[in-house]
């Protein structure tokens, strides 16, 4: 079903397709899973999380293993601007 806009505020084509499927709602953030050690496959764990010194948006988390393997990783951050 179309519907014309008959004046001069509405020059537009308005068209209803009921028997096109609802879209899926999107998917729901979660949060980052740890890091897992390349060396032995046992969980890494955090131990500092420092602002990246050129960008605002960027974060550089440390991560330790007990066998002796670290590793950086460069998050990207959000900037809420506020309310």
């Amino acid at each position: 079903m179309c519907l014309n806009g008959s004046n001069l505020l509405a020059p537009f084509r308005v068209c209803v397709m009921p028997h096109l499927p609802a879209l899926p709602a999107p998917p729901v953030p979660t949060l980052p899973k740890g890091r897992v050690c390349p060396s032995c496959n046992a969980p890494m764990r955090l131990v500092t999380v420092e602002p990246h010194p050129l960008y605002l948006n960027i974060d550089i988390h440390d991560y330790a293993c007990d066998c002796g393997h670290n590793g950086s990783f460069v998050v990207a951050t959000r900037i809420d601007d506020g309310p």
